[in-house]
């Protein structure tokens, strides 16, 4: 019979804070997330393609596993969470992919599709003093930072990939002792 009571009191208990939220609890801030969808060149929302996210440090010819990968549905957008991201660069560490600051893992972030192709850099996901962690990018002298959710948005536009293209080693090429460029 106490034993009863005091799991009743218990539940009763539990019941009642849980699910109040305070400032700060249970919102999207405290899960930042990379989105991404894909665009043609005119900026056009494009056919199915996949998301492949690499370190930044990865030397593709020493560990060339992808980070994370996901599919991208025709004109949908998809979420990469911050969780999902440490995680999988606390997995290419144990594999040997340099991870030179716990409070930083910088990727770079490829969208391929059947007849087209795209490279974006310059992204991070940082630790802020307060604790958690935001993604942001840098581009071209700028950072671009999250929205007041943590959702940094991201649009790769693909390009036909170079096929077949020719070339030859110049003068300053054979001095370097270059026999081919790709």
């Amino acid at each position: 019979m106490i034993h009863r009571l005091l799991t009743a009191a218990a539940a009763m208990l539990l019941s009642c804070c849980a699910h109040e939220k305070v400032a700060g609890g249970f919102d999207d801030v405290e899960n930042p997330a990379l989105t991404v969808g894909l665009n043609d060149s005119l900026g056009a929302p494009y056919g199915w393609g996949e998301i492949r996210i690499y370190a930044r440090f990865q030397n593709p010819f020493e560990d060339s596993l992808i980070l994370a990968s996901t599919t991208v549905p025709a004109g949908a957008t998809v979420s990469i969470r911050d969780t999902a991201l440490l995680a999988a660069m606390g997995r290419a560490k144990l594999r040997g992919t340099p991870w030179p600051s716990k409070d930083t893992v910088e990727f770079n972030l490829m969208a391929l599709a059947p007849a087209g192709e795209a490279l974006l850099g310059g992204f991070a996901l940082v630790k802020t003093a307060a604790g958690p962690f935001r993604f942001q990018r840098k581009a071209g002298g700028s950072i671009t930072y999250p929205d007041a959710k943590g959702i940094l948005a991201a649009s790769p536009t693909l390009a036909s990939p170079v096929l077949g293209q020719r070339g030859s080693v110049g003068p300053r090429g054979a001095q370097l002792g270059l026999k081919s460029v790709f």
